[in-house]
Formats: structure tokens, sequence, C-alpha cells
């Protein structure tokens, strides 16, 4: 998305933060920052939906082909820097976490591992998946969706350059 956004406006310099921290964009000097989860309560920023987030339970093809003969189910789970742990009630099996770990990558590089089930948005599943490291279990599982937001400071009038990138976003992620 950006760079195809950077490939449209070759004047504007782009600097991206990946991290999994919660970016506060004021207190961090941020135009615009990404985040998966409900709509703001902070008073200080505004908010733009950028897509509706799927979420599907996948494995290894090794692990997925016992989960038959599982009594209890390793995970791994994702939780974020401030610590509220990602969990999911009401599965089709007894869930026990084997990983608990704060960053997107290493989870999707433990469940290609074999470590345990994770539950992980189709975005990140996405390319695991076709590559046939990765397959979806339990897929009448019916997980919640999510949402993805971009939050930027309420300050102002919001600069072309930000307002275009918001733009692109929302496109990047309809299309994805």
């Amino acid at each position: 998305m950006v760079a195809a956004f950077m490939a449209r406006h070759p004047d504007v310099v782009v600097d991206v933060l990946l991290t999994d921290r919660m970016v506060n964009p004021i207190l961090d000097d941020v135009d615009i920052a990404v985040r998966l989860g409900q709509r703001l309560a902070d008073s200080e920023l505004k908010s733009r939906k950028l897509a509706d987030l799927q979420v599907v339970a996948v494995a290894s093809p090794e692990l997925a082909a016992t989960l038959d003969e599982l009594e209890v189910v390793p995970s791994v789970v994702f939780t974020p820097e401030h610590g509220h742990a990602w969990r999911y009630q009401d599965g089709p099996a007894l869930l026990q976490a084997r990983l608990v770990v704060n960053d997107y990558l290493s989870v999707i590089a433990a469940l290609e591992a074999g470590v345990g089930v994770g539950v992980v948005s189709s975005v990140l599943a996405a390319e695991p998946l076709a590559a046939g490291r990765l397959v979806q279990v339990w897929p009448e599982w019916k997980l919640p969706k999510g949402k993805v937001w971009a939050v930027y400071p309420a300050r102002g009038r919001v600069p072309l350059k930000i307002r275009l990138m918001l733009d692109a976003l929302r496109e990047g992620f309809a299309v994805g």
C-alpha cells in the first residue's frame, strides 16, 4: 500500500514505523497510526475505519492432521505490549496457550513451526495459506470480525498528504 502511494505521489516522503506497541500519534509524533479493534475513545484523536478484518483459525498442516486425536489443543496467543491477550471462547476444541507472544510475525512463524493453533487475521495468514505452510482449521467456527482503523491527531485541518494517505490505506485494505 505504501509503495503504491509513493508511486502516485513521488514528492511525498514516507517514514514507516512497524511495531505492535500502541502508538499515540500525538505523543509519538506520528501522522497516522493503524490500529486493530473497536472505535477509539481518545478525544484528541480522529479515527477513520479502513476495513473489516476477518480472523481465521490456522495451524501447520502437520498439526492440523492430528487435531482430532488431541484432548487439549496447544495454541499460540497474541498479546500486545499493554498486556491484554486476545483469547477466543466457545471454540470447537479445548485450547491451551502454549506460547504467548507480542509480535504478529512471530505468531505466524510459531504457527508455521507447528507450535499450536492460532487465531490471526486473514490478511496475515493469506501468504502462508497460499503457500501451504498453514491450513485453515475449524472453518465452521464463528470468529468475531475485527476492524482496522487509521487514527490521527484531531487538531485543525488535516493536511493533504495525510488525507491522500488515508485514502490510499482505505483503498489498499479494500483490495486486500
